[in-house]
């Protein structure tokens, strides 16, 4: 019996290792990775949105500038035109140099839209530029997260399947009726089997009877204060 004992003991330690095996698999913190994801997905959004912004501000751009090239080239003609007519009358004279003034303000308020349509599109530049190193930052944190999450998981998976080998290499190995009166305790209490260790029962630290420590052979002893099955050591 004690031989059996024995094994049954190794049983519950190898079961009380594939809990807290599963334990470890629950706690692995993935909150950080799943986190670093969800900052992915909206720096990815945001990225997208400022490189479409900053396409749209170059057509606009480059819209004004051949509006600017039309505006000068009317000028020029206007100037030319100014010159030539030098001999008109003070009237047309007049006129031409009012058309002269208002395409010349027309252009300069061209020309200072399309700086500060430049130096907004030189500046969202920048921002797309850092947002896209961010992100390669971010992806590659994120992938290491993950790398570290499957080996920690493949790892414990490797260990509960050795776990579980020696469980049923054990389970074979125990009386069946040993086997089931553990099984019956198992679902009642945590660690349903307990040494004696100087006469104290492992599970509820109490004294154990002097005479339930002489077993007589085939006989099993219980705990009488927590039912546990006793293994003496």
């Amino acid at each position: 019996m004690r031989d059996q004992l024995e094994l049954l003991w190794q049983l519950q330690v190898v079961e009380e290792q594939c809990r807290a095996i599963a334990c470890r698999r629950e706690s692995i913190k993935a909150d950080k990775v799943r986190q670093l994801w969800q900052e992915i997905q909206l720096l990815s959004q945001n990225l997208s949105a400022d490189k479409e912004k900053l396409e749209c501000q170059r057509r606009v751009c480059a819209a004004l500038e051949s509006d600017l090239t039309k505006l000068i080239r009317q000028l020029c003609l206007l100037e030319e035109r100014l010159y030539k007519n030098s001999s008109g009358s003070v009237r047309e004279l007049e006129q031409l140099r009012i058309k002269q003034e208002s395409l010349q303000r027309e252009i300069h308020d061209r020309e200072e839209e399309i700086f500060q349509l430049l130096e907004n599109c030189e500046q969202l530049a920048e921002r797309i530029a850092n947002q896209e190193t961010d992100l390669q930052n971010k992806k590659q944190r994120h992938s290491i997260g993950q790398r570290q999450i499957a080996q920690t998981v493949a790892k414990l998976d490797g260990e509960e399947r050795g776990l579980r080998e020696q469980q049923k290499s054990l389970r074979c190995r125990i009386d069946a009726g040993l086997l089931a009166t553990y099984q019956t305790l198992n679902a009642k209490l945590a660690m349903p089997v307990a040494k004696v260790s100087q006469g104290v029962c492992s599970g509820c630290r109490r004294s154990i009877p002097t005479c339930q420590t002489c077993t007589r052979p085939g006989e099993i002893q219980f705990c009488d204060n927590c039912g546990r099955i006793l293994f003496l050591e």
